[in-house]
């Protein structure tokens, strides 16, 4: 005859530790997998704020140097078009004025660079339509494309989306907002950065 202690486990002791084993399990999974997926959601927002740094950085860079031109007699405009998705300027970043066009395409923001024509010279400078323009890419992906630019207009503390051509002369600073989503819809809320750019040279 076994002594008592050496009785194996009863089929309902069995089923209880399986049972406290699986919870165990699961709840030791769903916490390795919340905190892999915050660890990578931080690496992913930590880098998109990296680079939509970086960009707002270029773009108000390049704004404040907007400086106007056009015939020594007549108008002289420092912007040429003003819209919420679209910014068109010249530029005396360069050696020489540039004429530089700020715009999205798609989720992404283009700089688009053109040389004045030979043998014109500031501030008459003239910039043809053929003319070869340089472009690079300012925010590769994931930029929403609605209400990038904001501009304002002398003194006035409202921004107006879209800039007529009669009130360009008038423009004094813009307002550059980047919101990019590093990592799809609904997965990382996106990086939202402004900037109110006011030019040198106005």
């Amino acid at each position: 005859m076994r002594p008592r202690g050496d009785d194996g486990m009863t089929l309902a002791e069995l089923l209880v530790a399986m049972t406290v084993f699986g919870v165990l399990a699961t709840l030791l999974a769903t916490t390795v997998l919340q905190t892999t997926r915050i660890t990578r959601d931080s690496v992913v927002r930590e880098a998109t704020v990296q680079r939509t740094s970086v960009a707002l950085a270029q773009v108000s860079k390049d704004l404040r140097t907007a400086l106007a031109v056009g015939p020594t007699t007549g108008v002289q405009l420092a912007f040429e078009k003003a819209t919420p998705t679209e910014v068109v300027f010249f530029s005396s970043v360069e050696p020489s004025v540039r004429r530089e066009r700020l715009y999205v395409s798609g989720d992404t923001l283009v700089r688009e660079t053109t040389d004045p024509d030979p043998g014109t010279t500031y501030p008459s400078l003239t910039f043809a339509t053929a003319h070869a323009a340089r472009t690079q890419t300012v925010v590769t992906s994931g930029l929403d494309p609605a209400g990038v630019f904001t501009y304002y207009l002398g003194a006035n503390a409202t921004g107006v989306p879209t800039v007529a051509a009669a009130d360009l002369a008038s423009l004094t600073a813009v307002e550059v907002r980047l919101s990019v989503d590093g990592d799809g819809p609904g997965e990382v809320d996106p990086v939202v950065l402004r900037s109110t750019v006011r030019p040198y040279n106005l």
